[in-house]
């Protein structure tokens, strides 16, 4: 019986109930969105490190890894084709590549400054890492090239074409220079690369070095799906990573999660501000629609008499708000999920260029660049369907409860 006269007030009062229900929607839709590209540009950050610098998973040998920092180039990977075969064996579908990192001098006229250098296979990099989507000029082909920093380039003069001299200390502990032609610039938005990397092959590193292609970490490619929060993708990374590591003995397996966990930390404690953006989206909506219901109750406190002078118990006065409450409450949060559903569906498909803004992203106070990404947060769509239906059924229940406890008389003569 309730419930048919709930329905029927609703839809007697249509203008009212389809504000309320507008609100809804828009808050649950803000609130939605905005989250997916927050925790975007958390993914933007954390990709910046997985596709430029050390891949999802990092193998080291466990006798180079006591010194890794130091980047030493007399100890490596003894059997790489073994680690390969291990990971093909668990999982067939994850890319590996090689790599050898090193210290060196780089050297253009006067100018000269302390880097790291990185011996790849031009080829077999590309499988794991996306530097060669982001070189301007030419990526790696014949012996004798040199990537460069973007940042390091312009800190000393230097341009596509031109040779630099490098300089480094070789496996035998000699020291040796070479000249090298840049072939191209890296702008990636990672300062490990950007600011002091070079890239060049091995046939290079091998004349610089003495290297003889000794290889010093092996990097594996976990993709991270489109849409899929940091995470959901750092879970996934270490189960990967706790299937391999007993498989690999003598090697220490290393996620990038437990590589730079002090960046993560960072980023934690510096989504206080989003948790903040987040909580004054939901204070505006809840605000909103708390007044929209609080008004709808308010206006009709005459009809509220007329069902009292009718027999209608206070009790039940109460649990007719509520229900309505409990409706309009559900059925635009049910909407404001689908529309924000949507428009999360665009912002994982093409992403929002924070660009058409102008700046480089500082004036946002975050190196904010390019186009940022949605993902796919289930707690946003959790939390965002449960405020607007708390605040509904709440400022419904408050009212009603105020209301009810008026005289028949006092609603009749309410204006």
């Amino acid at each position: 019986m309730l419930l048919k006269i709930a329905i029927r007030s609703i839809f007697r009062h249509k203008r009212r109930n389809a504000l309320i229900v507008i609100t809804i929607i828009i808050g649950t839709s803000v609130y939605i969105t905005m989250d997916s590209l927050y925790n975007g540009i958390d993914r933007m950050f954390v990709e910046g490190v997985v596709d430029f610098s050390d891949s999802s998973i990092v193998v080291y040998p466990e006798d180079y890894d006591k010194n890794r920092r130091g980047f030493p180039v007399n100890k490596g990977v003894k059997d790489f084709n073994c680690i390969d075969e291990v990971i093909r064996e668990k999982f067939k579908y994850l890319e590996t590549t090689y790599r050898t990192q090193f210290l060196c001098e780089v050297i253009f006229g006067a100018k000269s400054k302390y880097v790291t250098g990185i011996a790849v296979d031009p080829e077999r990099d590309k499988r794991v890492f996306r530097v060669s989507e982001k070189v301007k000029g030419e990526y790696l082909g014949n012996k004798g090239e040199i990537l460069i920093g973007g940042f390091l380039a312009k800190s000393l003069g230097i341009n596509v074409g031109e040779y630099v001299t490098v300089s480094a200390r070789t496996v035998d502990g000699t020291y040796n220079a070479i000249d090298f032609r840049v072939v191209g610039v890296i702008e990636t938005g990672n300062v490990l690369v950007d600011e002091s990397g070079i890239i060049m092959s091995y046939s290079s590193a091998n004349d610089l070095l003495s290297l003889r292609d000794l290889k010093t970490s092996f990097h594996i490619k976990v993709e991270w799906h489109k849409g899929e929060s940091l995470s959901s993708y750092v879970e996934r990374v270490k189960r990967i990573a706790s299937v391999l590591e007993p498989q690999l003995t003598g090697y220490k397996v290393y996620t990038f999660a437990d590589l730079h966990g002090y960046f993560l930390e960072l980023m934690r404690q510096g989504g206080v501000d989003h948790y903040f953006l987040m909580a004054i989206i939901l204070i505006i909506a809840g605000v909103g629609i708390a007044n929209g219901v609080l008004m709808s109750i308010y206006e009709r406190v005459k009809e509220i008499g007329i069902l009292m002078a009718m027999g209608m118990h206070p009790k039940q006065i109460r649990a007719l708000f509520v229900l309505e409450g409990l409706i309009v409450g559900i059925v635009g949060g049910i909407v404001g999920l689908f529309t924000g559903g949507m428009l999360n569906i665009l912002l994982v498909s093409y992403g929002f260029d924070f660009s058409i803004f102008g700046g480089s992203g500082k004036e946002w106070g975050m190196p904010v660049w390019g186009v940022i990404y949605g993902v796919w947060n289930v707690w946003g769509f959790v939390v965002s369907f449960s405020f607007v239906f708390l605040v509904s059924l709440i400022s419904a229940y408050l009212s009603s409860r105020h209301i009810s406890k008026f005289k028949v008389i006092d609603c009749l003569r309410f204006v």
